[in-house]
């Protein structure tokens, strides 16, 4: 359907590399011509056909809000079933809860593209190993966000995902930091203080890695 999607893919995988923010590009140039933007990544897929339908409507009814997300499977690369995603205890969600829990798998978004700022992607999403978090939280210091409580995609874990082994956790902990920064700088004031507090959280996060007191990376 040419006349309804516009479709992007990417040539090879930036994971992690310099490039990244090039590679995001697609996406939101794709602005000009898209009211909304759905993301699925390469690991990937979904399994509801009216996915897209069920999402799209909500916002269309709802125009404070600025995405929507929904629940997944989560499984390993041997189609293992394994432990999902926390669940909201509420179907609408604010700023506060989406940068202290890790609620949204990335296939499960979709959001109003004219929620982000004209130049998104910023330049410091280079030195940061995660694309989904500060996209998220641009979005959501817009406006809300509404759970969809139905399994509508599945998302597979690997050994090289970055919760999966210390070195990944590490850097992790790094991204995170320039992350939080860079945010202090892009979104409103009024969340300046959450921001920093996330800075110190990661810090002493970095202390227990070091020490082997962390397992994970949400720990």
């Amino acid at each position: 359907y040419p006349h309804l999607f516009v479709t992007v893919f990417t040539s090879h995988n930036t994971y992690g590399k310099p490039e990244r923010r090039e590679a995001l590009k697609p996406y939101f140039e794709a602005r000009a011509v898209a009211k909304y933007i759905a993301l699925c990544e390469g690991d990937d897929y979904w399994t509801d056909p009216l996915k897209l339908q069920k999402q799209v409507d909500f916002l269309e009814q709802n125009k404070d809000f600025s995405f929507s997300f929904h629940k997944v499977k989560v499984i390993d690369d041997k189609q293992k079933k394994l432990k999902g995603y926390s669940v909201p205890s509420t179907t609408d969600l604010y700023f506060k809860d989406i940068i202290l829990r890790h609620y949204i798998p990335t296939c499960s978004l979709v959001f109003r593209k004219d929620f982000l700022p004209v130049d998104y992607p910023p330049k410091w999403i280079s030195k940061v190993i995660m694309g989904d978090i500060p996209l998220e939280l641009f979005l959501v210091d817009k406006g809300p966000v509404k759970y969809i409580n139905e399994v509508m995609g599945v998302h597979i874990k690997h050994p090289g995902g970055v919760t999966q082994n210390k070195f990944h956790i590490l850097q992790g902990r790094k991204s995170y930091i320039r992350m939080y920064k860079g945010l202090r700088k892009s979104l409103s004031k009024k969340r300046y203080l959450l921001l920093t507090i996330m800075i110190i959280k990661h810090r002493l996060g970095q202390v227990k890695d070091y020490l082997g007191f962390n397992k994970t990376l949400y720990s």
